[in-house]
């Protein structure tokens, strides 16, 4: 998300679907990593992405293992950029490594957890 500069903080009382939803996959992604369930990138189907964002690329991309940490959003509140950081992205631990979260991969993850959010258009 590097080609996005613009960083918009967003109130805690603006709520927006989007907000609202990834809030709730953060929640989820928390508890399935304390129960040793954590969400990977081959689950999302992002093994290989090096798309960078604002915390780096992983030299060859994201390990199929590289573990989703959590979401965030940025930009404005009505459409907002979504990334998806991870921890191992190389194949190690260490640092977060930032790629955007397209439809397919949100929509993966709400189905992860049986949550019906609506992403995309």
């Amino acid at each position: 998300m590097s080609q996005h500069s613009h960083h918009h903080d967003v109130s805690r009382t603006t709520h927006t679907p989007e907000l609202a939803q990834v809030r709730e996959l953060n929640e989820h992604l928390a508890a399935a990593t304390r129960a040793g369930t954590a969400v990977t990138a081959a689950d999302l189907d992002l093994a290989g992405r090096a798309d960078g964002g604002s915390g780096g690329t992983a030299s060859g991309g994201l390990a199929p293992g590289a573990v989703l940490d959590h979401l965030s959003a940025e930009g404005p509140p009505d459409f907002p950029y979504i990334e998806g950081r991870f921890r191992g992205a190389g194949g190690g631990g260490g640092d977060l490594v930032g790629v955007e979260m397209h439809t397919a991969a949100l929509r993966r993850l709400s189905e992860t957890f049986h949550l019906r959010h609506v992403w995309g258009a």
